[in-house]
């Protein structure tokens, strides 16, 4: 049997710039290189077949992504048997994510003084005295603390959940003027979303998606935008139809000038190969 998801930590993948499927890849790697029924531990023995099926891509795509991801120093190969496994700084990247998540759900968890059992606080407290928890709101803050990081020079930079959405549009669209982060509607749009309990990825594939139909037609394109991307109204809709168009492939269905996928084509290298496996 093989797998049927895989969990990314959305701060990790940003930090090694990698797109959504190459960590998909290095998390199937990752996993079946610690299967004890492997017959060389740990070491993945999938085949490109079977990679491709779970990713949802040609082989060549494949090992195209394999030697992207070996030239990141994220997974490396047997040059013999042509197994797969993920390396150090892949396990240090996300393990660091782990212990951040598990750092954060830490933080919003309080122990009762009467009975010593845990419950979360309320979000709509919204007092700003020094035992609550909840920070004043404004545009930046609101129900907006579960930051994530990216590398910039060599560094970790805190992003928090608007700031990855509005980057990610502004990366993918490159509109003459970027987004600002600090919109009021924009914030505002973006919380209200994660509070319905939807993940940055689920509306970075909205934009994806929505850039694939939309970018070059003269008559949608101005609806870019993020109160319509991640307005009230037609999220939901937006989203089923993202999640069924990544399930088939990315096939492109638009008028994107896009890649393979009918994404626009990104620089990998300077934003965010060829090794046959037989």
């Amino acid at each position: 049997m093989d797998l049927i998801f895989t969990h990314i930590y959305e701060h990790a993948r940003a930090a090694m710039d990698l797109s959504r499927d190459e960590y998909a890849l290095c998390n199937y790697i990752a996993t079946w290189s610690a299967n004890p029924a492997s017959p060389r531990a740990g070491w993945c023995n999938r085949t490109l077949s079977q990679k491709a099926a779970f990713i949802g891509i040609t082989e060549r795509g494949i090992t195209k992504m394999q030697n992207r991801l070996i030239e990141l120093g994220l997974i490396e190969k047997d040059p013999i048997t042509a197994h797969t496994r993920t390396t150090v700084a892949w396990f240090e990247m996300v393990n660091a994510a782990k212990a951040r998540e598990q750092s954060s759900v830490v933080q919003v968890e309080q122990s009762s003084d009467g009975q010593g059992t845990k419950f979360r606080r309320k979000r709509e407290q919204s007092s700003v005295n020094g035992g609550n928890k909840v920070p004043a709101h404004n545009n930046v803050s609101l129900f907006n603390q579960n930051n994530d990081f990216v590398v910039i020079d060599g560094e970790a930079v805190e992003l928090n959940p608007v700031d990855a959405v509005v980057d990610f549009l502004n990366e993918n669209l490159q509109p003459a003027r970027p987004f600002s982060k600090t919109t009021k509607k924009t914030v505002e749009a973006i919380n209200a979303r994660l509070r319905e309990k939807y993940t940055v990825d689920d509306i970075c594939l909205v934009i994806e998606h929505k850039i694939t139909q939309w970018k070059g037609d003269t008559k949608m394109e101005q609806y870019l935008r993020p109160e319509t991307l991640f307005g009230t109204g037609k999220f939901e809709s937006y989203l089923v139809a993202a999640t069924t168009w990544a399930a088939s492939g990315k096939i492109k269905n638009g008028h994107g000038n896009g890649n393979r996928n009918g994404a626009p084509t990104i620089d990998h290298a300077s934003t965010a190969g060829a090794f046959a496996e037989h």
